[in-house]
This record gives structure tokens, C-alpha cells and sequence, in this order.
């Protein structure tokens, strides 16, 4: 990043930065005023001016080379937030029980701290203000608790001949706690993954991973912690009518975040896969073409005798 100012001839747009301001433009030779522009590109936000600013201010390096590991660890990110908005949404409605529904995300929390490790690589720390360091080593704890919180409910929700006991989402007051600090931990990574994606200059995918660190802060409290489904809420009496308010301001919004999120993890994984694609296809290019001109002359001459032979 450069960090001072870019002195330009008004004449040809020669950089002459580095010499005395009324000298002579080494290209044209025009003493005219030269024009200063800011090092800062016009379409950097205030944001990404902020970022850089604390670059430049802290020292920080530029950002390392981490695509082959961002665009496989991403893809399953990917992955897994599809599946849990499919989850979701399918709960909601009541097609799918809230014990499978809540198995089904007990096998996903423990790939989902493992899918983390992998996005958040430790090469970036140099990268970023020292208080990422922090947040990234409690998005790795905290990412354990999703697991751990399932682990308690199934342990707690044991069949009995007459029954099973009461559903312990409400009464758990360990699984509360362990699912929201597990949510905490997950807006930390959404805003993480967006100031990430900032330094690389993808600013739509920044801001959709803040989007859903925004929703995950307020939406994802209710979704996450209210298992009503529109099966126990028609059986109930006086609660349907609250169960489609419920999905319309809480799941829906809640679903939507999570498609942004998705998309923002699937560029990150496209962006580093089509920017490796690019590399590899530049790199001994000039071979190529200079192959293919050899092979197109050596046939024009073997064209040129069997044309002179007759």
C-alpha cells in the first residue's frame, strides 16, 4: 500500500515524486504545477481508509498468500450454511421434528469448529490490529460450545415409559448459556471474515458477512432458542397466529442473513479458486505462445517445400 502522496506532471501524468517541486519533468520537460492526489483510491470507503490508515499507523503487513486454504475451508463453510438454512427453515414449518432438527445440527456443530480453524488461518495475524488476535482465539472456543450445548440436551432428553421428560430448550439454563456464547463467537467470526474480506478488496462480500454478523447479534438469539414449530403451535391453542409473526420477523429475516453469509463464504471460496486459476494460466504463458509460433512457422516451411517439390 503506498502511504504518501502521488506528485503528477500536469502535462504527461509523470509520477515525480522524490523531486524538488519546481523541477523539470524528466519526461516532457514542462515546469507546470504538478497535481496531488491522495494515495487512496476513490472507491475505498471510509472504512477501508480507517483499515489502511491503522496499516500504515501499527506497521501491519500485507495480507499473506492463504487462497488454496481459504477456498477449500470456505467451500464447506459454504456448505454448512446451506444445510443450516435448510434446517431451519424446514423446522419452522414443521416438516422436520425438532429431535432430528436438533441432531441433525449436533452432527454439524462438530465440523463447524474445524471448518473455523481453517478460515481463520494464523498467517494473518500479522495482517491485522492486535485485537483480532483475541477475538480469533475466542471464535475457536467459542465455536465449541454449539456441540457442547447439544451434548447436554441429549443428555438431558431421555425417553421414559410414560414419556420423555420436559423439553429442556426452555429449562436448560446450561444450554442457553452455552449457545450464546457459541452465537457470540459466531457474529466475532462474521465480522472477522468481514474486515478480511475488506483487506482483500471485496467490499460486497464484507458486507454481507457484517450483515450477518449484525443479524447473528439480534435475529439469531430468537431463531436459535425458540424451538416452536408450526406442528406444537397449530396443537396448541391461541399460539398459531403468534408462531407466523414469529416466522415472519424472526426466521425469515434470519434466513435471508444466512443466504448473504453463504454467498459471501462461496465468493471468498470462487475469488481465491478463479485468482489461482489466473496465476497458473499467466505463468509460462510467454512459453506457450512461443511454442505455439515455432509450431505454426515449422509447418508454414514444411508447406513451403511440399508447394515448391510441385
Amino acid at each position: 500500500m503506498v502511504n504518501d502522496t502521488e506528485k503528477l506532471c500536469r502535462e504527461c501524468g509523470y509520477d515525480k515524486r522524490g523531486l524538488p517541486l519546481r523541477s523539470a519533468c524528466p519526461e516532457c520537460g514542462s515546469e507546470g504545477i504538478t497535481t496531488t492526489t491522495s494515495s487512496f483510491s476513490a472507491k475505498d470507503s471510509m472504512l477501508m481508509r480507517i483499515i489502511n490508515s491503522n496499516l500504515a499507523v501499527q506497521g501491519l503487513k500485507p495480507v499473506p498468500d492463504v487462497r488454496v486454504r481459504i477456498s477449500f475451508w470456505a467451500k464447506l463453510a459454504w456448505l454448512i450454511a446451506i444445510v443450516v438454512m435448510v434446517l431451519v427453515l424446514t423446522h419452522a414449518f414443521g416438516v422436520l421434528p425438532t429431535v432430528a432438527y436438533q441432531l441433525l445440527l449436533c452432527l454439524c456443530s462438530f465440523a463447524w469448529p474445524f471448518v473455523v480453524y481453517g478460515l481463520t488461518p494464523s498467517s494473518t495475524r500479522a495482517s491485522m490490529p492486535s485485537i483480532y488476535t483475541m477475538v480469533r482465539s475466542l471464535v475457536h472456543l467459542s465455536q465449541w460450545f454449539w456441540a457442547v450445548g447439544y451434548i447436554q440436551l441429549f443428555l438431558v432428553y431421555i425417553p421414559t415409559s410414560e414419556g420423555t421428560i420436559e423439553d429442556p430448550v426452555h429449562s436448560s439454563t446450561v444450554l442457553f448459556a452455552c449457545h450464546l456464547f457459541a452465537g457470540a463467537g459466531l457474529a466475532l467470526l462474521a465480522f472477522w471474515l468481514s474486515d478480511f474480506a475488506k483487506r482483500l478488496d471485496l467490499d460486497s462480500t464484507s458486507r454481507k458477512c457484517s450483515i450477518f454478523g449484525v443479524t447473528t447479534s439480534t435475529l439469531g438469539l430468537f431463531v436459535f432458542l425458540m424451538p416452536l414449530t408450526m406442528h406444537e403451535a397449530q396443537s396448541a391453542t391461541g399460539v398459531s397466529m403468534l408462531m407466523y409473526w414469529y416466522i415472519a420477523f424472526f426466521v425469515v429475516p434470519w434466513v435471508y442473513a444466512m443466504w448473504l453469509f453463504a454467498q459471501a463464504l462461496h465468493d471468498l471460496s470462487s475469488t481465491s479458486k478463479w485468482s489461482l486459476k489466473y496465476e497458473q494460466d499467466i505463468e509460462g504463458r510467454q512459453d506457450r505462445v512461443r511454442a505455439k509460433w515455432e509450431s505454426y512457422e515449422e509447418e508454414r516451411r514444411i508447406q513451403h517445400e511440399d508447394d515448391d517439390r510441385f
